[in-house]
């Protein structure tokens, strides 16, 4: 339905759907730090980048951000759509965000979100009505979300930082490359082999650390050791 707005619209007017996201516009505001520094390496101004980046910050700090955590807005009323969305957490990745801002997510990732018991990043914070650890984002931890959270950490509060990492790695060494955990058992959900959950367990391994891996254990020591046919993609690809 919404695309089919979008499709009539001609992909140019808000329609009746229209949200400023948090994680959406974090990832804008990353990117243009991360085009900065490129502006620089290759000697060009670095400054338009800077200020577009300061400017997506102070924007988000000002009109999505409430009580411990960022939460979308409907652009159309300009009321904030409040949840309880680790998607909240992700400004964390923001190089710019003021200190107590960060400070107070950090501290919503250890209440809320319960991450000092658990080791893992919940999508959705436990002890809420919508909570679910199955129920796709409402409450599975994802491999790609907690790593932005912990890249977020990574400067700010490293032994945060180390939680997220582990969390990440126990749940592939408990289950293999999952598309998505549940927070608290480690097992499973979705598809296996899942590229994304794959490719940032290894950037976090490379840069957190290799030694002291726990074994394979749980589904991933129950798998036959055997080599991948050809189309063995996942257990619910075309599905």
């Amino acid at each position: 339905m919404l695309a089919r707005a979008y499709r009539d619209a001609g992909y140019r007017g808000t329609g009746a759907f229209s949200v400023q996201d948090p994680l959406f516009n974090a990832a804008y505001g990353a990117a243009e730090s991360a085009l900065a520094k490129i502006s620089a390496v290759c000697g060009l101004d670095p400054a338009p980048h800077h200020r577009e980046a300061a400017a997506t910050t102070a924007a988000m700090a000002e009109h999505l951000y409430a009580d411990g955590l960022f939460h979308a807005r409907d652009a159309l009323t300009g009321r904030l759509i409040r949840s309880a969305s680790a998607a909240g957490l992700t400004p964390l990745i923001l190089s710019g965000l003021p200190r107590e801002i960060a400070d107070a997510l950090a501290a919503t990732a250890l209440g809320r979100f319960e991450l000092e018991r658990r080791g893992t990043v919940p999508s959705f914070a436990p002890g809420t009505p919508e909570f679910d650890p199955a129920c796709y984002w409402r409450g599975p931890s994802w491999i790609n979300l907690s790593w932005l959270i912990w890249h977020g950490l990574r400067r700010r509060r490293p032994d945060l930082a180390a939680l997220v990492a582990d969390g990440m790695v126990r749940a592939v060494a408990h289950a293999g490359f999952r598309e998505y955990f549940d927070p608290a058992t480690l097992d499973g959900h979705g598809c296996h082999d899942f590229s994304w959950s794959a490719a940032l367990v290894i950037d976090v391994l490379a840069q957190h650390r290799l030694d002291g891996l726990p074994p394979p254990e749980g589904e991933v020591a129950q798998q036959p050791r055997r080599l991948g046919e050809v189309h063995d993609i996942s257990d619910h690809v075309l599905t």
